[in-house]
């Protein structure tokens, strides 16, 4: 994501470790080999005729799997480098799962044609391949095939070794076809180069399916939260936990997203969410044709009704795959550009066309851009009843204020639309922060809108040894502010306690033991006792409460969530 300050896209590259020959780490190079025609039925067809892998190629084998790449491409080994950022918008292979924690940019957007080959022992960038019923031929290969046109990704899962492939690729898909169909066995061997070991305990991992849905629609979240390009681990997830930000970015999808899966699935998203993150959920797929950054898919004028529906349906299924179910809110990234009356006409119709489509999924619609241009538009198109707003917008002001108010420096953006808790402001970009001494590349915001909801009550706790519950109400006298909800740590029966912030400075301490009959049904083997109030003093005026799970056992303090709130 881009804020209104930046210029050009200096500062925007990922240093990529190239391994120009590869042995005994399980890739070999050698001479090219002719490459056979690709089913028709295995990718998506070729936007123009496909031309091939160009003579100068070589071999790459992994895991009982070889295939041909360009010779040109980086070949990016993640078990020697497991800190190597995954990056779509540069071609290249990349072998193995990543670390704990990527040395991804804070923002990057783009799609070039990519290969990713991992084991099922060693990370999961095909699972949807795996969820695939039907069996097709790829190369000279058995396997299962799952492919994304929208998104411009195709996973693979091949029988015979268990090889795990996703492939994207940018305009034209013909390279990437070519290389699939070069698949063939391999008999060299693959030595895995071990990982080094986290600084700190990855949480317990949870199969896909089992969790079912791990959200259940929107809520308003008002606090500080990050977005980046690729979605942190768990555990580093878990280290931020130290930090300000209790809310956090993620990119679901698009086929201008320019980092890929990674650590993102209904397990990640289960486990950040239970120790007290909220999410914003965020797809990028085409730009405005008039959009500032060159290289980018944009939005054809002709057809931009039919493409907005046809983004939001893909993004409503990559939502549910990661388990955000009907009600979540969807933030579609609409990079800069400059606006006139097509381009700003095209645009306004897609959005409206991705807020319809996506109300008629049942989920809620979200906007991301820049003031002077997306943001403009749109307060021009609803007021004047030519488009369907989005539920929820966010806007990119690099002005280190943490509001969602910017009327002051766009007057035809004015505060009074979207004021009703509907607001998300990226206030700062390209920072470099560490916390719980990880380090992450963000972009930071302040949220007053709508995220990904809460958990639904369930007889199990969560799959971590973190404290989880829930705030019922914040409200505030004359001189005070109050709270109430409810904790629990899946380390203990007994009550634990419960601290509440004001303006993230002066705080209170008390014990979640109050009777909660609900909370007891649900979660019978804690018992009832584990719900919480608390007041404390406040000045008149605007404040932000926030309230934290204190810690009992494995595990870290959780985050309940942030409320602004004024105090008479």
């Amino acid at each position: 994501m881009t804020g209104v300050k930046r210029v050009g896209q200096a500062g925007i590259a990922c240093a990529i470790p190239i391994l120009a020959l590869l042995g005994p780490q399980g890739a070999s190079a050698t001479t090219p080999a002719q490459a056979a025609t690709l089913p028709a039925a295995n990718t998506p067809a070729p936007a123009k005729p496909a031309t091939g892998i160009p003579p100068a190629a070589r071999h790459v084998s992994y895991n009982g799997l070889q295939i041909t790449v360009p010779a040109s491409w980086p070949v990016i080994d993640l078990r020697s480098d497991p800190s190597a950022c995954i990056r779509l918008d540069h071609n290249g292979l990349y072998l193995g799962s990543p670390g704990p924690t990527s040395n991804c940019p804070a923002h990057v957007v783009g799609r070039a044609d990519t290969i990713w080959l991992t084991t099922a022992a060693t990370g999961q960038p095909a699972q949807q391949a795996q969820q695939a019923t039907n069996q097709t031929k790829v190369g000279a290969l058995t396997a299962r095939v799952a492919t994304d046109t929208a998104s411009h990704d195709t996973q693979i899962q091949f029988a015979a070794t268990g090889t795990q492939l996703q492939a994207t690729w940018g305009p034209d898909p013909s390279t990437i076809n070519h290389v699939l169909a070069s698949a063939v066995p391999s008999n060299t061997p693959t030595t895995a180069a071990p990982i080094p070991t986290p600084q700190k305990p990855t949480p317990q991992q949870v199969s896909p399916a089992a969790v079912a849905p791990a959200l259940t629609g929107g809520t308003t979240f008002t606090g500080m939260a990050f977005d980046t390009c690729a979605a942190p681990s768990a555990s580093s997830m878990h280290a931020w936990l130290s930090s300000p930000y209790r809310g956090v970015a993620v990119y679901i999808g698009g086929s201008m997203r320019a980092c890929g899966d990674g650590n993102l699935s209904a397990s990640w998203v289960a486990q950040v969410h239970a120790m007290g993150w909220r999410l914003i959920p965020t797809y990028v797929g085409p730009q405005a044709p008039c959009v500032n950054q060159s290289g980018l898919a944009t939005i054809n004028p002709s057809t931009p009704t039919a493409q907005g529906i046809a983004n939001a349906d893909d993004a409503v299924a990559r939502a549910k795959y990661f388990g955000m179910s009907p009600g979540t809110p969807l933030y579609y990234d609409m990079e800069g550009y400059s606006p006139s009356a097509s381009c700003s006409r095209t645009v306004v119709s897609f959005l409206s066309a991705w807020t319809s489509q996506l109300h008629h999924l049942g989920y809620k619609s979200g906007a991301y851009g820049n003031p002077g241009s997306l943001m403009t538009d749109m307060s021009h198109a609803a007021a004047s009843r030519t488009m369907t707003p989005p539920d929820n917008i966010w806007f990119a002001h690099w002005n280190g204020l943490k509001n969602t108010s910017d009327q002051a420096s766009y007057p035809a953006f004015p505060n009074s639309d979207w004021n009703d808790h509907q607001r998300l402001h990226q206030y700062e970009g390209n920072l470099n922060q560490a916390w719980g001494g990880v380090g992450i590349s963000i972009d930071a915001d302040w949220v007053d809108g709508g995220v990904a909801g809460t958990p639904t009550l369930a007889a199990t706790p969560p799959p971590i040894g973190s404290p989880f519950g829930h705030i019922d109400a914040v409200s505030t006298a004359s001189g005070k502010v109050s709270a109430s909800g409810w904790a629990i740590d899946p380390n203990t029966r007994s009550p634990i306690m419960v601290q509440m912030y004001v303006d993230y400075r002066t705080n209170v301490l008390t014990w979640a033991s109050r009777a909660r009959p609900d909370i007891g049904r649900a979660y019978p083997s804690y018992g009832p006792n584990h719900g919480y109030a608390l007041t404390m003093a406040a000045t008149p005026g605007a404040h932000t409460v926030c309230l934290y799970a204190i810690n009992t056992g494995p595990g870290a303090s959780t985050g309940l969530g942030c409320r602004v709130v004024r105090v008479p």
